[in-house]
């Protein structure tokens, strides 16, 4: 066996891992079955050319007399602490604890100057070892933007993206399938300035994109084409509405309603059986009301009410006429067409009213309670069609719910229609409820370790 080098670097252990396990999925499982083989009491050494492993014969054991072991949750396995016969203290390295044998991947005395003074310890290899967690995708496809969250199963490392919006119904094909790329894309940048590696698109298990304006199958199937991320063509994924993905992440699995009040507006109901109810979300030309471009709209409304002394004036039509561009009342059917103001550009006139009705103006007040009492009749209206439980669990998400005031009213209203709902925000975000379903996509569990390493950052925020 060659002679072992008088030092060594993290680096130079992560290469001898390496020769081990793949950098694709499963790798984690093939590591442990070549760490981990039938032999008992085996120890495997890493020679110090690096290029390959050499099994040491269990008679040499002897050179480790003590062992202290604790177990770790990131490998399912422990740690192990080995002293030699000069009671030195061997690098901590992980081992099986199985029956009453400790199969000890250690490294042997041999080459034990090598790599003495590296201290390998869990928290180090859940950012360094990268190969043994596998990555997915979550995406939500507002109306106003698109995010992606990209994230480890297994360790702490995740990073968010964005780009315009992407709803299917007001864009083509290509403009969707561009604005999802984007989205992925700049996550990618993110993940890279965070902790300075490319995301390995190769170890992608699943992703899964939950969308705003569609709510029937053919157009969820359509929505399904424009889905290619580059790089991931052949890897598992799907789509399903904002509602559900909001649904999943708001309540964790939980039966209970979930409301949308962003751009637009809808309601979903889940019960025990699994069953779904929707109610609202049939789009801004019949529906939506309590969201963000329902609201905005309200605020020209009645911009232009005061403005031609229908009502009395506030201070809102000077906001809602220099946020259009606009200095008299005849110039806004020009504003209104050349170019056509979009949805997007109504919903951000909600901003106006909800600064109006933290200081106080009467008419702004009132557009918010009325649509604070359309979002309480969407969830009971939910409730009622289908029961979700005699404590019903109501979460209400959305870019709306940022004004303090408006989310004040809102959980007013449903509380007085429905005294016994518990109502809150979400546990978490669309987004993060998108990736929920990718890691169930790839046939993987919602572990309580994922769930506490995305409470940290997302955990009843509105993002």
């Amino acid at each position: 066996m060659p002679e072992p080098s008088g030092s060594s670097s993290c680096s130079d252990v992560l290469r001898l891992f390496r020769t081990v396990g793949e950098t694709y999925r499963g790798g984690r499982e093939r590591l442990r079955n070549v760490l981990y083989g039938p032999r008992r009491s085996l120890r495997v050494a890493p020679c110090a050319s690096a290029r390959h492993f050499t099994r040491i014969s269990p008679r040499k054991r002897k050179s480790c007399r003590r062992i202290e072991s604790a177990t770790d949750p990131l490998l399912d396995i422990g740690i192990t602490r080995g002293y030699n016969h000069r009671n030195r203290v061997l690098p901590n390295l992980p081992v099986k604890n199985e029956t009453r044998t400790h199969r000890l991947f250690s490294v042997c005395p041999q080459v034990g100057n090598a790599v003495r003074g590296i201290v390998v310890n869990l928290s180090n290899l859940q950012s360094k070892i990268d190969f043994m967690s596998e990555l997915f995708i979550g995406m939500d496809g507002g109306g106003t933007r698109t995010r992606a969250l990209l994230f480890e199963y297994d360790g702490p490392r995740h990073a968010i993206g964005e780009s315009p919006g992407c709803n299917p119904m007001h864009g083509d094909a290509a403009f969707v399938t561009k604005t999802l790329n984007d989205a992925v894309d700049t996550a990618c940048l993110a993940w890279k300035e965070k902790y300075g590696d490319d995301f390995d698109r190769s170890r992608v298990g699943a992703y899964y994109l939950g969308s705003a304006g569609f709510s029937a199958e053919d157009a969820r199937l359509r929505l399904l084409d424009c889905f290619r991320i580059r790089g991931l063509e052949n890897v598992p994924h799907d789509v399903r509405s904002d509602m559900y993905t909001t649904l999943v992440g708001g309540l964790e699995g939980r039966p209970g309603i979930s409301i949308i009040a962003g751009t637009g507006s809808a309601c979903l109901a889940e019960n025990e059986k699994g069953e779904l109810c929707q109610t609202g979300g049939w789009e801004c030309l019949v529906a939506d009301e309590g969201s963000c471009y329902d609201i905005g709209l309200k605020g020209i409304v009645a911009a232009i009410r005061m403005a031609d002394g229908r009502v009395p004036a506030t201070p809102l039509k000077e906001t809602v006429f220099k946020a259009l561009g606009i200095n008299e009342t005849p110039d806004i059917v020009d504003r209104l067409h050349h170019p056509p103001i979009s949805k997007s550009d109504v919903a951000a006139m909600a901003l106006h009213v909800f600064e109006g009705a933290e200081k106080g103006d009467p008419e702004t007040l009132k557009i918010l309670k009325n649509a604070a009492e359309e979002i309480a009749l969407l969830a009971a209206t939910s409730h009622r069609i289908m029961p979700t439980g005699p404590l019903p669990l109501v979460v209400i998400a959305g870019g709306s719910m940022r004004s303090e005031c408006y989310r004040n009213l809102v959980f007013e209203a449903v509380r007085a229609r429905l005294p016994r709902a518990q109502v809150s925000l979400p546990s978490f975000p669309s987004v993060v409820g998108a990736g929920f379903l990718a890691v169930k996509l790839a046939g993987k569990q919602v572990t309580s370790r994922l769930l506490e390493q995305l409470r940290q950052e997302f955990g009843e925020k509105i993002v």
